[in-house]
């Protein structure tokens, strides 16, 4: 069974938006997969709407360039903010399920920075042999 999540907590404020039949329909979907994640995708994607005063409904209307530079820009203005690559990443993947589930294909790539502490450093004995 899917919940729709109630009047309180973190999501609570975008439990309105599902008055869109489209993304209760995408929500419910979601949710099926897993409840967490549909709660996480719905905040994700209502915060980036409430943003920049737009509805999830506005994504899909703009042309694919429109919509690159959008994410593009969301990409970098979330950087400057300091929000970290996994967060980033979950925004995306939120925009991307919204935009897939409504027949909208995903088009450009959009690169995350990856702070320079994230990445394993080089071993000083060369790269790993899996057999000798």
């Amino acid at each position: 069974m899917v919940r729709v999540g109630g009047a309180k907590g973190r999501g609570a404020k975008y439990v309105r938006r599902l008055e869109d039949p489209t993304l209760e329909r995408w929500y419910k979907n979601a949710a099926r997969g897993s409840q967490i994640t549909a709660d996480v995708y719905l905040r994700r994607l209502g915060s980036v709407c409430a943003a920049h005063g737009m509805i999830p409904s506005d994504l899909l209307k703009k042309t694919s360039s429109e919509r690159r530079d959008f994410l593009t820009d969301l990409v970098s203005s979330m950087e400057e903010r300091g929000l970290s690559g996994g967060y980033i990443e979950s925004t995306l993947k939120a925009i991307r399920s919204w935009l897939s589930f409504n027949a909208v294909p995903w088009e450009h790539r959009i690169k995350v920075q990856v702070p320079r502490s994230w990445l394993v450093p080089p071993s000083p004995d060369g790269p790993l042999k899996l057999s000798s």
